[in-house]
């Protein structure tokens, strides 16, 4: 069933301070007299089905996957005081104390919260493998052998340049306006991360592997092989970054720059 959640736990603390707790002002216990209560929330994940991409078949038996486990923290700090006849209170109620990511939904055809830009680019190079033509493979071969020199001249700037045009000229033939903005909007915003964080002299010194891996996608492009092409194409988002180590490429004085 959609709704069978087979765990749930909750767990309350309560705590209060006594009176003539804690220093004195003008008369005032500061410390004194405060209420706190601590609630922690467990659940399983509700069970939900998977689906192709087109979303016309089901993978697996109805209801045979589980969204993951949820769990919050919620704390809620209260005083009262007398104002003249009357009382008054503060109060501090802080949902969800640590920030706890909890997945509540995902898609149906992937298992994840959303398309991330690798799932994105590995639909629009299955959609292009039949669209490519001549021309076109001329213009992305050109484009990788820029991209060796680029790399060995360490331009930085035109490396990434060099990079997005060979993935947006891929995303611009799968003729899919939806995808192509994503993912022009994804790469940006990548590129903007790699630039902040200068992981290009880091690459330096390891085997840069992405012309290689452009050039296989292309490759199987050219075979009219999509799926291949597709995956090849995941894989290469997948392992870009892989072995950059974003804690050695912040600078001593980070938080102030």
């Amino acid at each position: 069933l959609d709704f069978d959640r087979r765990h749930a736990l909750t767990f309350i603390a309560q705590g209060q301070t006594p009176d003539g707790f804690g220093p004195r002002l003008l008369g005032i216990d500061l410390l004194a007299d405060w209420h706190a209560s601590g609630i922690y929330r467990y659940q399983s994940g509700l069970p939900y089905s998977r689906t192709n991409v087109a979303g016309d078949s089901l993978l697996g038996a109805p209801n045979d996957f589980r969204l993951p486990n949820q769990s919050t923290i919620d704390l809620l700090i209260r005083r009262s005081f007398r104002v003249g006849a009357q009382w008054a209170g503060i109060y501090l109620d802080i949902r969800n104390l640590l920030n706890t990511d909890n997945v509540i939904a995902v898609r149906r055809d992937t298992g994840t919260p959303f398309q991330d830009l690798a799932q994105l680019e590995k639909m629009a190079t299955s959609l292009a493998a039949m669209k490519l033509g001549p021309k076109d493979f001329l213009e992305l071969y050109t484009l990788i052998q820029k991209e060796k020199d680029i790399f060995k001249a360490r331009e930085l700037e035109l490396y990434y340049e060099i990079n997005n045009a060979i993935h947006l000229k891929i995303a611009e033939k799968s003729e899919n306006q939806v995808l192509f903005h994503y993912i022009s909007e994804l790469l940006q915003k990548t590129t903007i991360f790699l630039i902040l964080f200068d992981p290009f002299y880091q690459l330096i010194e390891v085997n840069n592997t992405s012309p290689a891996e452009h050039q296989r996608i292309v490759q199987l492009l050219e075979d009219k092989n999509e799926k291949q092409a597709g995956l090849a194409m995941e894989h290469h988002l997948e392992s870009a970054v892989s072995g950059i180590d974003i804690n050695r490429l912040l600078p001593d004085d980070y938080l102030t720059v």
